[in-house]
């Protein structure tokens, strides 16, 4: 019987009707991969603007205050800086997510969505402006500690939670 499946199979592939129709059929099976790949990677203002909403404006506290009070109260100075070191890249990459949202090639042509727009390109420029020295930094020692916490003292929830509120006027999110 599994002899005779396989004879079946096999003539069945080499019809040239067989070899169409599982080229069709391959064509559509990666097709739909490759869309459905491109729909789960994609993001969309929406989505971005909603993720910096719950994960960095709603989780102050947990994102970046604990943990910069963590690593103040470390003795070592090494201990120190590597931990300003992960908030501030937090923050930077949070930045530069809303710095995409921002460019001027996504500027609305509407004035009213257009100055919610440019006070938004401002927020997130006092706020890449304030992190630069931060994220420059690479040394390891108590100045470099002084320099990320300055830097971290520069920026605020606020100043986050208005770059995020206007960039969602100017996109229309809810």
């Amino acid at each position: 019987m599994a002899a005779m499946d396989k004879q079946n199979k096999q003539s069945y592939l080499k019809t040239k009707n067989g070899k169409i129709v599982l080229g069709v059929v391959s064509a559509v099976v990666v097709l739909l991969v490759g869309v459905g790949a491109y729909l789960l990677m994609r993001t969309t203002p929406t989505k971005a603007v909603n993720n910096l909403q719950t994960k960095l404006v709603d989780k102050w506290d947990e994102v970046v205050t604990n943990p910069v009070n963590a690593a103040n109260g470390k003795t070592e100075v090494k201990e120190k800086a590597t931990g300003l070191k992960k908030v501030v890249s937090t923050l930077n990459s949070y930045a530069k997510t809303m710095e995409d949202l921002t460019k001027d090639a996504n500027k609305p042509k509407d004035d009213t969505k257009k100055a919610a727009y440019e006070r938004a390109q401002a927020a997130v420029k006092l706020l890449v402006d304030a992190l630069k020295p931060a994220v420059d930094e690479k040394g390891n020692d108590q100045a470099a500690v002084d320099k990320m916490n300055t830097a971290l003292r520069a920026v605020s929830k606020d100043q986050y939670k208005t770059a995020v509120d206007e960039v969602k006027t100017a996109y229309e999110i809810k």
